[in-house]
């Protein structure tokens, strides 16, 4: 949040990838390609991409990355992905999500752009709680990657499957907002594919 941080509606701020650590995907010591690492770079303004995520759904994260939702106060929560736009996701049932996850690798979902490249993803579980519906007010991020943010009345339970060697961080959200219009279940891309 930038709150009296910025003078004036002129002020933008930009981030800047920063510095590279071992512990993300975007540092030296990945296993993907530099191609592979520039789909993660944002080349545009971020836009969320929200899923109303019942207990039992997974979204994967091209084939990088996988969040699960375990349990749930309710009938569902809102998940709300910060990645790059060249980062292809599929919502779906978290049975299976694995098989088609590995599928998917290099043609409906990416990065990476070849299955030889997926990593061995391990689980992680989180508690996410929240006090409001209307906003998302936990984030886990995965770093190098960008991050999912939880809109949750109560307390709800995730498993994040990263590699080992990725961090995965737990904070306050730091962009409470929702996309306008929830995804689908199914394949998604922001980009048309190139001709």
């Amino acid at each position: 949040r930038l709150e009296n941080l910025l003078a004036g509606s002129r002020c933008k701020a930009f981030d800047t990838p920063g510095l590279l650590h071992k512990y993300q995907y975007t540092s030296t010591y990945s296993p993907l390609s530099y191609e592979e690492i520039g789909m993660l770079l944002p080349r545009r303004k971020l836009k969320p991409r929200t899923y109303r995520c019942m207990v039992g759904y997974s979204l994967s994260i091209g084939g990088l990355a996988r969040v699960d939702l375990l349990a749930a106060p309710g009938q569902s929560v809102y998940v709300t992905l910060w990645a790059s736009d060249e980062v292809t996701t599929h919502f779906g049932k978290t049975e299976n999500s694995e098989k088609k996850q590995l599928q998917a690798v290099g043609d409906l979902l990416m990065p990476p752009l070849s299955p030889d490249h997926v990593p061995n993803l391990v689980p992680s579980e989180f508690l996410v709680g929240g006090d409001s519906w209307k906003r998302s007010s936990e984030d886990v991020a995965i770093a190098g990657l960008g991050w999912v943010s939880v809109g949750v009345q109560g307390q709800c339970k995730l498993r994040v499957w990263a590699p080992k060697s990725v961090l995965l961080l737990q904070r306050e959200a730091l962009m409470p907002d929702f996309a306008r219009d929830f995804e689908r279940p199914g394949y998604q891309q922001m980009l048309p594919k190139s001709k």
